[in-house]
């Protein structure tokens, strides 16, 4: 059966007996993300959020996946949700940054890093996210000096 195959029975067993342990769809879904599972692994990122209507983790795990499917606008909506229900969370800031880099929406993407970084200043993907892009658009000086900020 295998490792991945053994956890999502043990999973599938834990919500057997009790449906409403959302970290129980939680780990489901992360387990069935790494399978490739996507569809599956989707319904069980919603059934934990649904259990938990605030999990900024069943959120943002959900928004990285359609992300990683090749969803931009699905994972963008769902990355707006995982900020709407943590909006405190500098990786949630920085990975919807990250995919609207990917897509060339700089603008957008540095806002979001800047956001991020208003959170917290020394998030490393988020300093080296936003210099990559001042990089890009010809502004060296200032992605320098946020390359050497970042650095301890």
């Amino acid at each position: 059966m295998g490792r991945a195959g053994e956890s999502l029975a043990a999973c599938d067993m834990a919500i057997e007996i009790d449906c409403s342990l959302e970290r129980a769809h939680l780990l489901r879904g992360s387990i069935l993300a790494g399978m490739g599972r996507v569809a599956e692994a989707l319904a069980a990122y919603d059934k934990a959020i649904e259990l938990d209507g605030y999990d900024g983790s069943a959120s943002l795990r959900r928004a990285d996946l359609l992300a990683a499917a090749g969803r931009s606008a699905e994972a963008l909506a769902a990355y707006d949700v995982a900020i709407e229900l943590d909006p405190q969370n500098a990786d949630v800031h920085s990975r919807k940054a990250f995919l609207l880099r990917v897509l060339g929406r700089y603008d957008e993407a540095l806002c979001c890093y800047n956001r991020a970084i208003e959170i917290e200043s020394d998030h490393t993907d988020a300093l080296g996210g936003r210099a990559t892009i001042l990089a890009h658009l010809g502004k060296d000086t200032e992605a320098s000096e946020i390359n050497r900020s970042a650095c301890p």
